[in-house]
């Protein structure tokens, strides 16, 4: 398997979906946490949806982003590289970002009856833009990496066309990931570095998997792997999920190794899957892989708008959580549709 500059239905495909899950994510965890209504199942349930989603979403959305950073790079060298992640991830943060905070006082003065959020709480984190700055430090990054270590970063590595080096290699990653410190939260998920200032330990960590997804560039044989054995890594991701599940309060050295095995295999898996399932070009597929940058920028906002206009009815909290889904899913989508797909701001995202 050789990739160039064509579009790979696949891997355009698993980033949309990775994207799209973030939909998902956020309408389970923030009605778990703001729904007036509950019960200890609907609640179990939508965190269990959340802590799912989050072990494996975010690592494999930094997976895919390395591939797909080092065939720029191939295709259009450093100055293309970094040119390319300005234009589509640096201006759309320095842009979204404060239309963001704005749509978040809007909402909040409408579920408080006027007041806002002080200024000082208004520009301390990125939101669920979050990603946009750390895809930024992570290419600048490798970038010097591969001018200083071009061997290794610029060319393929044969040795990991080897089925065994490619084990070793996810094995260290994995030991690499558990040793770096401040990476989870106190209930054992991973952490959310929404901040506006960098966290060094969240940067070291994306780091170690855009690299990962840097060298499946390099070398195609590692994608390959994971077509050829992804019932093997969902296996070994699903066994550290539920390990995970049992341990979550033991954040020691083991725990941390056995999480972010999950996390990494979960992420290998879910490609593997998404490379046998999209073989070719298909409409809906292209669809949202186009759409769903934009879906993903605007939907948080109307998370939050839905679950205010709902807050007065008495609905069930998975009944709340649904609707809430739906609305933003239907929302995002016809937004993109009417004021994005066919204009200057489609072709740009």
């Amino acid at each position: 398997m050789v990739i160039n500059s064509q579009r790979i239905p696949a891997l355009d495909a698993y980033r949309a979906t990775m994207m799209l899950l973030g939909l998902v994510l956020h309408s389970a965890v923030f009605t778990a946490t703001y729904a007036r209504v509950r019960t200890e199942f609907g609640e179990g349930i939508l965190y269990l949806i959340y802590d799912f989603i989050h072990t494996f979403r975010m690592p494999a959305f930094f997976l895919i982003s390395g591939f797909f950073s080092a065939l720029l790079y191939e295709k259009y060298g450093a100055g293309g590289l970094l040119s390319n992640r300005t234009k589509r991830v640096l201006l759309p943060l320095l842009i979204f970002w404060p239309l963001v905070v704005i749509a978040f006082q809007l909402i909040f003065a409408l579920s408080t009856g006027g007041s806002v959020v002080p200024a000082e709480q208004n520009f301390v984190e990125f939101y669920h833009l979050w990603f946009l700055s750390y895809l930024m430090y992570l290419n600048l990054i490798t970038v010097l990496l591969v001018k200083m270590l071009p061997m290794i970063f610029a060319k393929q590595l044969k040795i990991l066309n080897t089925k065994l080096f490619q084990v070793l290699l996810f094995i260290s990653a994995t030991l690499l990931l558990a040793a770096i410190p401040y990476t989870l939260e106190d209930d054992g998920t991973l952490k959310t570095a929404s901040a506006v200032a960098p966290d060094n330990s969240m940067i070291a960590f994306y780091l170690i998997i855009f690299l990962l997804g840097w060298f499946s560039h390099q070398n195609q044989t590692m994608l390959a792997t994971f077509k050829q054995y992804f019932y093997i890594f969902l296996f070994i991701g699903a066994l550290g999920y539920f390990a995970h599940l049992a341990t979550s309060e033991q954040l020691d050295y083991d725990y941390r190794v056995v999480y972010f095995a999950s996390s990494l295999s979960l992420s290998f898996a879910i490609l593997g899957i998404m490379m046998i399932l999209v073989t070719g070009h298909n409409r809906v597929v292209s669809y949202f892989s186009r759409a769903s940058y934009w879906i993903y920028i605007v939907h948080l906002p109307m998370v939050f708008l839905f679950l205010t206009l709902l807050d007065s009815l008495n609905l069930d909290i998975l009944g709340r959580f649904l609707i809430v889904l739906t609305l933003t899913t239907l929302t995002s989508v016809l937004s993109y549709q009417v004021f994005v797909k066919n204009t200057a701001l489609g072709s740009w995202l």
